[in-house]
């Protein structure tokens, strides 16, 4: 018995570990476009169905033919275990690179993860053909394994270990995992009595396996609904979107468990909690604390709800291979209507108002269809479902109800611009990304042009670009992150400047919405795509000025900060050229990193923090990259000393015991604000 949950757990460990890997493989090769994640999110949902509906398909055969065709995929499995390590996923070209990156996953993933994905449902009923009792504890041991990757991956693997030698120790372990498989079903063969399996159970119902399906898609519904609100709407907080993941998976664990958590005795509690928590929740707009943990707490009973049905409903063992394809069918479904379907005819980021309609609407199924009663007449019953169906009304009309003047929604998540009048009755234009700023602007046409949030007169990039003219007569600029454009109000007559940004409605926002490029002096043209990779591929651009401004969320793109990205910024650069990062960040100290990079390659870091003179202006940090060049330093400095930057001063930043990022290693904890 001990040797089939160890195989599980190794096998779910295995599966989830391999996904953040490939992730930083994939993102600092292709670049973090969003069909690159769509095709990752695709792939590995659909082999892990694939091995599910592999399962179901083979248990339909006797027990010998089972063993002996999954014995042949695991050996085959020994000839593809190693995964290539990082040098080898570069793509050759990139004419097509969603076809490009298809084939390499299939080529050097699929036959491991697909072997990985067909270990829990096979092993349950093996386990259950042996008549050592019920199997779904073993799935509880499964989630287990998921949950200890989950935190031992940021906590301990990506800290200490490079990705070349985390694949290796992956390989390592799969080869173990297909070793354990091979006595496992050794031990099967051994142990089989000839008894048949019993024939008066019956198949589910289509109505059951639909149940099993909704309530699946539910629970994944609600894990990715309630990370998109919380770190997008709540706070951008780095590593915030571990914790619905690790109460997603011990809630499957705890309740696959004999219904360890969520039971008869304690359900009509759990509901009338989360239904209170639905109301406290929304009616919480603040951001703090108690704020994510209302969040997080309404997350905990609801998921919990959801798998305890589902478990409660799982039905006989001899039918599990039914059970779990529902499962995996719906976690896929679930997925892909909240990050696909729904941005399509939802132009903001209101997921979780779905959710928690459907939600309500499943709690009061469970009151009908499991009798539970609150009251002992049946009419304060009916009230209290037809105050349900009201506050239901009442979230939708919240759905529909916002202040925005425009709102747009893709794959990167949702903006909004909403209109602003201050007390004295100046108006502006703001763009944000839940709490996230993008930037705003003055209506009146003479103030449009005049810089704002972190761009503000007497910033740092103000600093720079004065700096930089007293050089030149013209300049050339590159900037990766537009947001709504207000660099462009720094440019002059004669100058040149290249955009890139990843968010191709940010481009079309900026360039319809805001009138910073319209009003631009100098020429400009605008890239769509990764900037890395757009800059990879490009000839030199002699650039006076490189701006990189992508890192205020919580997603950072560390592939932006290795030193594989600082060669190819270096390129692009004029001999005396600058490279200047906007790291102002709540949680993270980017400028360390940074300076260890900069010192690594023999520059000089240098890190400005300003203030802010007025409500229009943000404070802000920015990290110089230069020459060890005593001229150009001298200039900078020299503007540190005038009237307008008296609100700048310089940030001296200790960065003993870090190490310099790179495409095989980052290490975001370390820069963490504790």
């Amino acid at each position: 018995m001990t040797i089939f949950g160890l195989t599980l757990l190794l096998s779910s460990s295995l599966l989830f570990l391999i996904q953040p890997v490939v992730g930083k493989i994939v993102t600092a090769q292709f670049g973090g476009g969003a069909q690159i994640w769509s095709v990752s999110l695709f792939f590995f949902q659909l082999i892990l169905f694939l091995g599910y509906l592999f399962s179901f398909i083979i248990l339909k055969l006797d027990e010998k033919k089972q063993i002996i065709i999954f014995l042949g995929i695991v050996i085959i499995g020994y000839f593809f275990s190693q995964v290539p390590s990082y040098q080898i996923w570069a793509p050759v070209n990139f004419d097509h690179p969603v076809l490009t990156l298809l084939k390499k996953y299939f080529l050097y993933l699929s036959i491991p993860c697909f072997i990985l994905g067909c270990v829990s449902t096979l092993l349950q009923k093996w386990f259950f053909r042996l008549n050592w009792g019920e199997p779904y504890f073993l799935y509880s041991i499964s989630n287990w394994g998921s949950l200890a990757c989950l935190i031992l991956y940021p906590f301990l693997i990506e800290p200490y270990l490079t990705i070349n030698s985390t694949l290796n120790l992956w390989t390592a372990l799969f080869l173990i995992c297909l070793s354990l498989l091979i006595i496992c079903s050794t031990i099967f063969y051994k142990k089989l009595s000839p008894i048949k399996q019993d024939v008066s159970v019956l198949k589910p119902s289509l109505k059951q396996m639909i149940t099993w399906l909704s309530m699946s898609s539910l629970g994944t519904m609600f894990l990715v609904a309630t990370t998109h609100h919380l770190t997008s709407d709540i706070a951008p907080i780095p590593f915030l979107w571990l914790l619905p993941l690790l109460i997603y998976l011990m809630s499957f664990s705890l309740n696959f468990k004999n219904n360890a958590l969520y039971n008869k005795h304690n359900k009509l509690f759990f509901i009338l909690l989360a239904q209170v928590m639905c109301y406290l929740t929304l009616e919480s707009t603040d951001v703090d604390l108690q704020s994510i943990c209302y969040n997080i707490l309404l997350f905990f009973l609801g998921v919990n709800i959801v798998h305890g049905e589902l478990f409660e409903q799982r039905g006989n063992p001899e039918n599990l291979q039914y059970f779990y394809l529902m499962i995996a069918f719906g976690g896929m479904l679930g997925t892909l209507f909240i990050n696909f379907i729904v941005p399509l005819f939802l132009s903001i980021n209101n997921d979780i108002y779905i959710v928690l309609t459907l939600f309500l609407f499943f709690t009061l199924y469970i009151f009908r269809t499991q009798n539970l009663r609150l009251f002992f007449e049946k009419r304060f019953d009916h009230l209290y479902k037809v105050t349900i169906i009201i506050f239901v009304l009442g979230i939708n009309f919240t759905l529909l109800k916002n202040d925005y003047i425009y709102h747009e929604r893709n794959y990167y998540g949702s903006v909004s611009i909403e209109e602003v009048s201050t007390s004295n009755g100046r108006k502006f234009h703001k763009m944000v990304n839940g709490r996230i700023l993008h930037g705003y602007q003055f209506l009146d046409i003479n103030d449009r042009n005049t810089p704002t949030s972190y761009y503000h007169i007497n910033s740092p990039l103000s600093l720079t670009f004065d700096a930089l003219r007293t050089q030149k007569e013209s300049l050339k600029v590159g900037l990766i992150g537009l947001g709504v454009g207000t660099a462009a109000s720094y440019l002059k007559p004669g100058d040149e400047a290249i955009f890139y940004e990843i968010d191709p409605k940010i481009i079309r926002i900026a360039q319809e919405k805001f009138n910073y490029l319209k009003d631009a002096q100098g020429s400009h043209v605008i890239r769509q795509g990764d900037a890395r990779v757009l800059l990879n591929r490009e000839e030199s651009n002699k650039f006076d000025l490189l701006l990189v401004d992508a890192f205020n969320g919580d997603a950072v793109p560390t592939h932006l900060l290795t030193l594989e990205a600082f060669s190819i910024y270096r390129k692009h650069l004029s001999k005396d050229g600058i490279l200047l990062f906007h790291v102002s960040n709540k949680y993270l100290t980017l400028d360390k990193i940074i300076t260890v990079n900069a010192n690594a390659l023999n520059l000089e870091a240098l890190t400005l923090k300003s203030s802010a003179e007025n409500s229009f202006q943000r404070r802000s940090i920015y990290t110089a990259v230069l020459p060890k060049d005593p001229n150009i330093q001298g200039v900078i400095f020299q503007f540190l000393e005038r009237d307008k930057f008296k609100g700048l001063f310089i940030r001296e930043n200790n960065v003993e015991g870090l190490e310099p990022w790179k495409d095989q290693y980052s290490n975001l904890l370390s820069v963490l604000k504790l």
